[in-house]
């Protein structure tokens, strides 16, 4: 898939109601061969930036996308770790650069883990506006530093 159909995908699950975390690896489920529903559920725990409002969720997942990627199945050397942490980090630099922030709190202006921050922000449509956008680039991100190798 290119790059724009990633984010369409990506989007259209977010627009169904899948969590950010879920909508950005499912968005990859298909190229790592991974069951779409177990990638659903092995996400649902990061949305809301892990529900304690820390990293975003569309970031989070971009975390296991990387492992996905660049990490290997056992006896991983020092420089293959380090390897996969400089692509996260990386993936976090451009995300802040976009975004200004990658803590849900502070990207959002709330706490969306509380009752009172959920209610504001869905009476803002914070949803869907704020983290359709995070969802879009977090996928555009993603597929920048993947195909730099």
């Amino acid at each position: 898939r290119t790059s724009e159909e990633r984010q369409a995908f990506a989007l259209e699950r977010f627009a169904g109601g899948s969590s950010c975390s879920q909508s950005v690896l499912e968005a990859y489920a298909e190229d790592y061969d991974l069951d779409p529903k177990l990638a659903h559920r092995i996400s649902a725990g990061l949305a809301g930036g892990s529900t304690i409002g820390g990293e975003c969720g569309a970031v989070a997942s971009a975390y296991l996308v990387l492992g996905l990627e660049y990490g290997i199945t056992e006896n991983e050397s020092l420089e293959q770790a380090m390897h996969v942490m400089m692509k996260i980090k990386q993936s976090v630099a451009r995300f802040t650069e976009k975004h200004g922030a990658i803590n849900c709190v502070e990207l959002l202006g709330l706490d969306p883990t509380t009752e009172e921050g959920m209610k504001e922000a869905m009476e803002k449509n914070l949803f869907g506006t704020k983290c359709v956008a995070q969802v879009r680039d977090a996928v555009a991100i993603l597929d920048s530093i993947i195909a730099e190798g």
